[in-house]
């Protein structure tokens, strides 16, 4: 766990962990994971480190390795203007916030975390094909898009 010769790391990583209690990052993985085909002994040293070092996963390396990166995308339509703001209050913030904290709690309690993104107009495409590569699906309030655009999108990504 070094950064410079001497001082210690200020992140442990699982390499520092796989030094520590002499076994290969793999094996470290697997012991994080819970897998079950691992020596009482080797998955105690393991678990030793991790709580010497106070080791903490990284999200994004176990999302990379899984496929899943445990965000939920959330994407509401931007208010036009301060002008018309007044007049959109109730209507479409009053809802949007409704929908973005009942979508927020649904996601807490499955494990992952929401992703917020206000946009309008013909920015919105382009926001959407942004955010597939950092979301495991997208939450689309309504005037986002129009619907025949929201099926293409759905066909390769979940919304």
């Amino acid at each position: 766990m070094e950064g410079r010769p001497g001082e210690p790391s200020p992140t442990p990583t699982i390499y520092d962990v796989a030094a520590r209690s002499g076994v290969s990052i793999a094996t470290v993985s697997r012991v994080v994971n819970g897998h079950r085909a691992i020596r009482d002994e080797t998955r105690e040293r393991v678990l030793q480190a991790v709580r010497e070092l106070r080791f903490v996963p990284n999200s994004a390396a176990r999302g990379l390795s899984s496929g899943l990166m445990r965000v939920i995308g959330l994407v509401f339509a931007r208010v036009p203007s301060e002008d018309d703001l007044l007049e959109l209050e109730e209507e479409t913030l009053l809802f949007t916030d409704s929908v973005i904290r009942g979508a927020e709690l649904a996601a807490q309690r499955r494990g992952y975390s929401l992703l917020l993104h206000g946009t309008g107009g013909e920015k919105a495409a382009g926001a959407l094909a942004a955010l597939t590569s950092k979301t495991d699906g997208l939450i689309l309030t309504d005037r986002v898009l129009p619907e025949r655009r929201v099926s293409t999108i759905a066909r390769n990504f979940p919304v």
